[in-house]
């Protein structure tokens, strides 16, 4: 229970990150580390409590396709933000 608390409590500060970052591009970059990062512990956590079981077995499974999926939903939105115009803060302009 120790380890799905923290894994909560990362999910949570990475949350708050995504609200103190100044542009989209590094809004994304947070959203999406925190999330995949925060859903595979979480997911871990949760296996490792039910134990050996075909529970954990279905859990492992969808860590995998998350782990899989996330990063390329990510990247996605960056370059469909990039393709529609959105410029990144650069330089002294970043807040």
């Amino acid at each position: 229970q120790v380890e799905t608390r923290r894994d909560v409590a990362e999910a949570l500060i990475g949350a708050l990150g995504v609200l103190k970052l100044p542009d989209f591009y590094t809004r994304l970059h947070a959203a999406g580390v925190t999330d995949t990062g925060g859903a595979l512990l979480i997911l871990f956590g949760l296996a490792v409590l039910s134990g050996w079981s075909f529970a954990s077995l279905k859990l492992l499974l969808i860590a995998v396709f998350l782990l899989l999926t996330a990063p390329v939903v990510t990247h996605l939105l960056a370059q469909s933000a990039h393709a529609g115009g959105r410029e990144p803060l650069l330089g002294s302009g970043a807040r």
